[in-house]
């Protein structure tokens, strides 16, 4: 069997904004972002040696950009962890 090396990290919580009815996250006020959130899915990624990550996150209308900053934060993290990703 091939060992798994991809994975999917949701991020910004754990608590929506929305109530989607497809959806089993929790909806909530969510609490504050993790500034230190996006160093550390990076260094989980590197840890596990992965090839490919999957990025979501919960729907956070509370924040005035939504949570692209966060995103954006991550994904740079990411990747300066990972060049090749």
């Amino acid at each position: 069997m091939l060992e798994q090396r991809n994975r999917h990290f949701m991020i910004a919580g754990d608590r929506c904004t929305r109530a989607c009815g497809f959806c089993a996250v929790t909806t909530a006020k969510p609490f504050p972002l993790e500034l230190d959130e996006p160093d550390r899915v990076a260094e989980a990624t590197r840890r596990m040696g992965l090839m490919h990550v999957v990025i979501t996150a919960v729907a956070r209308d509370d924040l005035p950009d939504g949570g692209a900053d966060h995103f954006r934060r991550t994904i740079e993290a990411v990747r300066t962890v990972n060049p090749g990703m």
